[in-house]
């Protein structure tokens, strides 16, 4: 992917992944793991834009990335998990048309901190404004998960 499809820039991986719980629902709810997906995406490209946002305006600042939503462990198990490829600063437009790439530097030890807490309050908030902040309502019903776990346990035909 990196050598024919996206432009030659540095990237960083993020995985994160969610409490068994939560998996379930998003195996379940297709609309919540858009919403929760889109919640990192934007804290992720936030935390991009404000540390380059001294040098330049925020409006030139468009980061990239690519997304793949996991839905098996390494057994074949149910463990819904995200794997993002994200741009390691931004793409700047400058007169007449012309890009260049400037690259953040390597998080900081407080920003390692940060970053996941800010991703955890906003993930937290997106359940939360669904009502599924409640103890039992994150975890659908046991017949929900007894097929979503039998699925995520049988074998591809």
């Amino acid at each position: 992917m990196t050598d024919r499809l996206l432009p030659r820039a540095p990237y960083r991986q993020y995985v994160l992944t969610f409490p068994h719980s939560l998996r379930y629902r998003l195996a379940l709810d297709s609309q919540l793991l858009a919403a929760i997906h889109k919640t990192v995406i934007d804290r992720i490209y936030r935390f991009i834009r404000d540390q380059l946002a001294g040098k330049f305006k925020r409006k030139d600042l468009p980061p990239g990335s690519v997304s793949f939503i996991q839905r098996s462990g390494s057994l074949l198990n149910l463990n819904l998990h995200f794997h993002l490829l994200v741009l390691d600063g931004a793409f700047i437009c400058r007169e007449k048309k012309r890009t260049f790439f400037h690259k953040i530097e390597g998080p900081s030890s407080e920003a390692i901190g940060e970053l996941p807490l800010s991703i955890i309050e906003a993930v937290e908030l997106c359940i939360g404004k669904r009502g599924l902040l409640e103890e039992d309502a994150s975890m659908g019903t046991e017949d929900e998960l007894l097929s979503v776990e039998a699925a995520s346990c049988r074998l591809g035909r």
